[in-house]
């Protein structure tokens, strides 16, 4: 019972620290990102954290969880955002 609820600060980091990626990167392109050093670090940083509570999930959740499409996943988010349009790989994935 003590590892779920680690496990679920775990998570409530990695989609805080997601939610703070997200703020950071509205409106700003990726010239943008590449080129201030501020805003890449910023991003990193966040992303670091992102990682470095995923690795601290449990053997027992990542088990639970199983493998998911992340990629196929993000394009999904993208597409419905507007970010990008659908591109021959993605049709169909997204339904």
């Amino acid at each position: 019972m003590r590892e779920h609820s680690r496990d679920q600060g775990r998570l409530e980091d990695i989609l805080k620290y997601a939610q703070n990626v997200e703020k950071i990167m509205d409106g700003i392109s990726y010239e943008d990102f590449t080129k201030d050093i501020r805003i890449y670090y910023s991003v990193m940083k966040n992303v670091e954290v992102i990682g470095e509570a995923a690795n601290m999930l449990t053997r027992h959740f990542r088990e639970a969880a199983g493998r998911r499409p992340l990629y196929r996943n993000r394009q999904c988010r993208l597409q419905a955002s507007g970010r990008i349009s659908p591109s021959h790989e993605s049709q169909g994935l997204c339904h």
